[in-house]
């Protein structure tokens, strides 16, 4: 599948393709071999390709909006370090590396120029989405799982879930589509679930 990543995409006007990059993509790359071992390996075969000048990757500001609070949620759950800490110096570790790597992310996007679009969605259709979303939701269940343990503490606490798509990952697929960019590469298995779906029927729905 990784191979596929430079077929990604529309044409532009230098005639190189564009991709939209789902937020998972950039965390995982920002993140590091040591947090996200296999995760990171595809993210950065992602931004090696777009380093090489195979794609461009586009890059919205929702996507930023939310990097930059999932990272604030990843190290906010660091129970086993954080629990010795006082109040004050939790809030301070949790805002001050996820402001680390949210500005390492930036600083490591701006260093690719023109291989990188910042799209601003300004002719997006906010309303359209969410009627459109929804009715994808209740379509896609995805599935109920039951843990022995808990990911986020490392505790045997066992816990059932539910895995599926959410309103941010059905806002990200529809305004690709609206924007024109034909071409989605994620790292979230859930977007399986919305390949066969009729609204998506023109686009390529790459999950790495």
């Amino acid at each position: 599948m990784l191979t596929q990543l430079r077929w990604f995409g529309r044409l532009g006007a230098d005639d190189l393709l564009d991709v939209y990059l789902d937020t998972n993509i950039l965390i995982a790359y920002i993140l590091g071999q040591e947090k996200e071992p296999e995760n990171f390996r595809k993210a950065k075969k992602v931004f090696d390709d777009i380093k090489s000048g195979r794609y461009r990757g586009v890059i919205t500001y929702l996507v930023l909006q939310e990097a930059l609070s999932a990272l604030r949620r990843i190290f906010a759950g660091e129970y086993e370090y954080l629990k010795h800490l006082s109040r004050t110096r939790q809030q301070e570790y949790v805002k001050g590396k996820s402001s680390e790597h949210y500005e390492n992310l930036l600083k490591k996007l701006l260093e690719l120029h023109e291989a990188v679009t910042f799209e601003k969605c300004k002719n997006v259709n906010t309303e359209e989405i969410l009627q459109a979303g929804l009715e994808v939701l209740q379509r896609c269940f995805g599935v109920v799982r039951v843990f022995r343990h808990c990911n986020v503490c490392k505790s045997t606490r066992e816990h059932s879930t539910h895995k599926g798509l959410g309103p941010i990952d059905v806002i990200h697929i529809f305004a690709a589509k609206q924007l024109g960019y034909k071409d989605f590469a994620t790292l979230d298995k859930g977007f399986n679930l919305v390949k066969s779906d009729q609204h998506f029927s023109d686009m390529n729905i790459f999950v790495l």
